[in-house]
C-alpha cells in the first residue's frame, strides 16, 4: 500500500518532473526516486549539487559522488568530493524516512538548516537529510582525532605503543567508506610505519580476530598486527612493500609465473587450520544472493525477472553444494595481492571465514570477468589467467573443483552487479546489465555441463528445459526450499519421479518429463510443484503434484490420504466425492506426490444459479469426511481455536493501536461465547475447509488439502466454510445475497445429515471464522477495504446475539 501524499512527496514529484532525463543513467536515477516514496530526500541526495547548496557547502566545483549506500526505503548514504582528486570524500549525507527521522532530529537538531557549532554536521529537516563534513563520522567517532595532529599523535603512540614513532607522523586515506571503515597510510617523512585501519563495534571484534586467526607460509605473506585500541576500534599492521597484482595486470601482458605464485598462495591459505575463523554457511551466501538480486531488481525493474532467475538458481546451486570447511579469505582479488618477488602477499582479511575453498577462486575470476567488461580484456587473456592461477593453485597440493569454481564465478560476479551504482559509474545501468548477461553466459556453460553429464537425459522430454519462470526463480531464491534445486530441473528429477510413481509403470508407455511447474509458494512454510510427463507413442499425459514441506515429509498426511482412498475416496466410489490419488514419497525432497485432480476451483460455480444445490452436495462431502474411521493422533479443540484467534487480534492490534479496546471487547466476547458450548465428540475434520478446498468436475468433487486432518468438533469445518463465504459477501457486497443463499443451503443439508442439535455450534464457529478473518483482511490488499466492516460485522453479532447465522 502506497504511503499517503505529503508535502515531501509533492516535493519528490516536482524535482522529478523538472529535471531533464538525457541518458539511461539520469532516467534510471529519476525513476528510483520516483518509485521511492519512503525516502523524501532521495532526490536531493542523488543531486550533488542541489544538495551542497542546501547544506551551505558549495565549493568551486560542482561537487561529484564518490559511494553510495542505498536500501530502499530505509536509508541512502552518499559521499561526495568537490574535485577529481584523490584523497577521502568531502563530505557525506544520509537520508532517512520520516518514520526514523525523530531519533535523528533529537542528535544532530531540531530545525531544519541548523548546525553543530564547528559546522561538523547540518540538517535538512524537510527532506528528513543530515549532512557530515569530513572529518567528523556519525559511526567512526576516531576520524576527527586522526585530522587533528595532536590526537592522531596521541593515537599512534598508543597503538603503537612507541612515542618516537608516532612524533611528525601522517596518515594518508587509501580508502574511506563513511560510517563503515577507514584505512590509511601511516608514514613518518619517507618511511611508512604500517597500515592504520578502524571498524565499527561489530567489524572490529571480527577483524581483530581475523588477523590473528592466519599465518604467513613459504610464498604467502600476511601482515602481523602491530597494535590495536578497543576504544577506538582501530588496529594497526605492518605495511607489505611491493606491486599490486591489478596495476600490473593493467599495465602489462599477463605475467603467468606471478599469478602462478598467487595460486600457490591462496593454497597455503586454504591449507591452514584458521579454527578461529566464524563459520560461512550456504545458507548465509544464498541469502546474499538474493539480496543482490532484490536490490538490483528495484534499481533497474527492467532486469528484475533476469536477476531474480539469476540469483535464484544460483542461490540453489550453492545450497545444494556439498559442505566444505575450509580457511577462506573471504574477499580475494587482483586488488588484494601484492607482489614481491618471490613472495606474495595477500591484504585484508576482514571477510576471512571457515568455507568452501572454491569461493576464493570464484571471486577472483568474477573480479577478472568485471575487469574485462569494463576494459574490453579479450576472453583468451582471461583464460590465460584462469589457467595459470589454477595450475599454481593445483601445485600447492590443493584440489581442483570446476563444476564448484564454475558456480561461485557466476555468484561473485553477481554480487559484484551492484558495483556499477554503488560507486556513480557514469554508465551504471548499461554496466550492470552486461554484468548480469555474463552471469547469465556462466551459468548456460555450467547448465550446458551438467546436461552432457547427467545420465537420466533420456526421461527427458526435448522440450523440457529449466523452467524460466518467476515462479519458479522466487523459490529458488528461499532458503528453505534450497534442497529444491533438483526438483525443479528436468533433467536431474525426472528418473526420481518415475520410479517413486508406480502409475508411470504400468503398460508399455515410456512417459518423458515435459515441464515442471510451482503452483503454490507459501516461503518459508510450503510448496506446490507440478510435474507434466507425456508418452511420445501415445500421446497420453500424466500431471503429478508434489506437495512440500520445509519442516519436513509430511508421511503421515500421505498415509491418511491413501486410507481415504483405499476406503470410500477413491475412483471406485459411486458417489461422486474423491480424494487425488496419493502416489509415493519422495523424502531427499521432502515431497509426497499425488495425482493432479480433474475439474475447477468451487467458488466461481456457486454464484451461479445452481449454486445452492452444488453447495448441498459439498455438505455431503464434509459429513462423508466426518463419517470416516480414520486413525489420527492429532486433536485440535475449541481452546486451540481460541488461542490462535487471540493471537491474530493481537497482530491487528499491532498494526492499528486505536483498535486495541476494541479488539480486547471481541477477545472477551468470543472467549465468553466459546463457554456456552458443550465438548463435543472427536470426529475427523479438514480443519481449514472453505470454498477453494473443493474442484468441481462435473458431478465429480474432489476434497484437496488434508494437512491439518486431525480429530475435532464437526461444527468447526462447517462454520469455517460458512464463515468464508460471509467474509466473500462483506468483502463483495453486490453478491452478498448469493453468497448468504449458497451458505444457508449448506448449513441446512449439512444438519438434515447430522440428525442432531448442530445449529448453536455451527453458529459459534462461524463467527470465530469471521473473527479470524478481521486478522486475514489485513494481508491481503484487496482485502484492506473489509477490515473494518468485519470488525463491525463481530461485534454487531455479539452485542445481538449471534445473528450472523440464521
Amino acid at each position: 500500500m502506497s504511503r499517503p501524499e505529503t508535502p515531501q512527496a509533492r516535493r519528490h514529484d516536482t524535482v522529478c518532473e523538472s529535471m531533464p532525463a538525457d541518458s539511461r543513467a539520469e532516467t534510471a536515477r529519476l525513476a528510483i526516486i520516483e518509485r521511492d516514496r519512503e525516502l523524501p530526500g532521495l532526490a536531493t541526495l542523488l543531486d550533488p549539487v542541489r544538495l551542497a547548496k542546501a547544506a551551505g557547502l558549495a565549493g568551486t566545483e560542482a561537487p561529484r559522488i564518490v559511494y553510495l549506500r542505498y536500501k530502499p526505503g530505509r536509508r541512502c548514504l552518499v559521499a561526495y568530493r568537490h574535485d577529481a582528486s584523490p584523497g577521502p570524500p568531502q563530505f557525506y549525507a544520509q537520508a532517512v524516512s520520516p518514520r526514523a527521522w525523530q531519533k535523528y532530529r533529537e542528535k544532530y537538531g531540531p530545525a531544519n538548516g541548523e548546525s553543530s557549532p564547528a559546522v561538523h554536521w547540518r540538517t535538512i529537516a524537510d527532506d528528513c537529510v543530515t549532512v557530515f563534513r569530513f572529518p567528523y563520522d556519525r559511526v567512526l567517532d576516531v576520524m576527527v582525532r586522526i585530522e587533528d595532529a595532536r590526537e592522531r599523535g596521541a593515537l599512534l603512540a598508543k597503538l603503537l605503543a612507541d612515542e618516537s614513532a608516532a612524533c611528525a607522523a601522517t596518515i594518508d586515506t587509501l580508502a574511506y567508506k563513511p560510517e563503515r571503515r577507514f584505512v590509511g597510510q601511516v608514514r613518518r617523512g619517507d618511511h611508512t610505519v604500517g597500515v592504520l585501519k578502524c571498524y565499527t563495534p561489530a567489524e572490529y571484534l571480527k577483524a581483530r580476530n581475523n588477523a590473528k586467526s592466519l599465518r604467513s607460509g613459504s610464498t604467502l605473506r600476511l601482515a602481523q598486527v602491530q597494535g590495536r585500541s578497543q576504544r577506538h576500534r582501530a588496529i594497526i599492521l605492518d605495511w607489505l612493500a611491493g606491486d599490486r597484482l591489478l596495476e600490473r595486470l593493467q599495465r602489462e601482458s599477463v605475467d603467468e609465473p606471478a599469478l602462478r605464485r598467487v595460486g600457490t598462495a591462496l593454497g597455503e591459505i586454504h591449507r591452514q587450520r584458521g579454527r578461529r575463523l566464524g563459520q560461512l554457511t550456504r545458507s548465509v551466501e544464498a541469502a546474499s544472493l538474493r539480496e543482490v538480486g532484490a536490490a538490483i531488481a528495484f534499481l533497474l525493474p527492467e532486469l528484475a525477472d533476469q536477476v531474480t532467475r539469476l540469483s535464484g538458481r544460483l542461490a540453489a546451486w550453492l545450497a545444494n553444494l556439498p559442505v566444505e570447511d575450509r580457511p577462506v579469505h573471504g574477499d580475494f582479488y587482483a586488488k588484494q595481492i601484492i607482489l614481491n618477488g618471490p613472495t606474495v602477499g595477500v591484504l585484508d582479511l576482514d571477510e576471512a571465514a571457515r568455507g568452501d575453498p572454491a569461493l576464493d577462486v570464484g571471486n577472483f575470476l568474477a573480479h577478472q570477468h568485471r575487469y574485462s567488461l569494463r576494459d574490453g580484456t579479450p576472453a583468451a587473456q582471461l583464460e590465460t589467467i584462469a589457467a595459470a592461477l589454477l595450475d599454481g593453485y593445483a601445485q600447492s597440493g590443493r584440489e581442483i573443483d570446476s563444476e564448484r569454481i564454475g558456480i561461485y564465478t557466476a555468484a561473485c560476479l553477481l554480487r559484484l552487479a551492484p558495483h556499477p551504482f554503488r560507486h556513480a559509474e557514469r554508465n551504471w545501468p548499461e554496466s550492470t546489465a552486461k554484468l548480469l548477461d555474463r552471469v547469465e553466459a556462466i551459468c548456460a556453460l555450467h547448465d550446458a555441463t551438467l546436461a552432457a553429464n547427467d545420465p537420466v537425459a533420456p526421461a527427458v522430454s526435448a522440450a523440457a528445459t529449466l523452467p524460466d519462470d518467476p515462479k519458479v526463480a522466487k523459490l529458488l531464491a528461499d532458503p528453505s526450499f534450497a534442497f529444491l534445486a533438483d526438483a525443479l530441473h528436468p533433467a536431474r528429477c525426472a528418473a526420481t519421479i518415475i520410479e517413486a510413481s508406480p502409475c508411470l509403470h504400468s503398460g508399455d508407455r515410456s512417459w518423458q518429463l515435459r515441464a515442471v511447474r510451482v503452483v503454490r509458494h507459501k516461503p518459508g512454510r510450503r510448496c506446490i510443484l507440478e510435474f507434466e510427463f507425456i508418452d511420445p507413442k501415445g500421446g497420453s499425459r500424466t500431471e503429478l503434484l508434489g506437495k512440500v514441506r520445509a519442516k519436513g515429509l509430511r508421511r503421515d498426511v500421505f498415509e491418511m490420504q491413501q486410507q481415504l482412498f483405499a476406503a470410500s475416496f477413491g475412483t471406485g466410489a459411486d458417489d461422486g466425492q474423491y480424494v487425488p490419488e496419493p502416489i509415493g514419497c519422495l523424502p531427499q525432497w521432502k515431497m509426497w506426490l499425488q495425482r493432479k485432480a480433474p475439474g475447477e476451483r468451487l467458488s466461481p460455480h456457486l454464484l451461479g444459479v445452481g449454486g445452492p444445490r452444488l453447495a448441498r452436495r459439498v455438505a455431503e462431502l464434509i459429513f462423508k469426511l466426518h463419517g470416516s474411521t480414520l486413525e489420527i493422533s492429532k486433536q485440535h479443540s475449541l481452546a486451540d481455536e481460541l488461542r490462535i484467534l487471540d493471537d491474530r487480534f493481537s497482530r491487528v492490534a499491532e498494526q492499528f493501536p486505536h483498535w486495541s479496546h476494541r479488539l480486547w471487547a471481541l477477545s472477551v466476547g468470543c472467549h465468553g461465547l466459546a463457554a456456552t458450548l458443550d465438548e463435543a465428540a472427536p470426529r475427523s475434520i479438514h480443519r481449514d475447509f472453505y470454498p477453494d478446498q473443493v474442484l468441481c468436475d462435473g458431478h465429480s468433487l474432489y476434497l484437496l488439502d488434508l494437512d491439518l486432518l486431525t480429530m475435532g468438533d464437526p461444527a468447526l469445518d462447517v462454520g469455517n466454510f460458512i464463515g468464508h463465504l460471509i467474509e466473500q459477501g462483506v468483502r463483495d457486497a453486490s453478491d452478498a445475497q448469493c453468497y448468504a443463499n449458497v451458505w444457508r443451503a449448506f448449513a441446512a443439508r449439512y444438519e438434515e445429515l447430522a440428525g442432531v442439535g448442530l445449529k448453536h455450534a455451527i453458529e459459534v464457529y462461524t463467527l470465530l471464522t469471521v473473527a479470524r478473518h478481521i486478522y486475514i483482511s489485513t494481508q491481503f490488499d484487496d482485502r484492506r477495504h473489509a477490515t473494518e466492516s468485519l470488525l463491525e460485522l463481530v461485534e454487531q453479532s455479539l452485542a445481538g446475539g449471534l445473528s450472523l447465522v440464521g
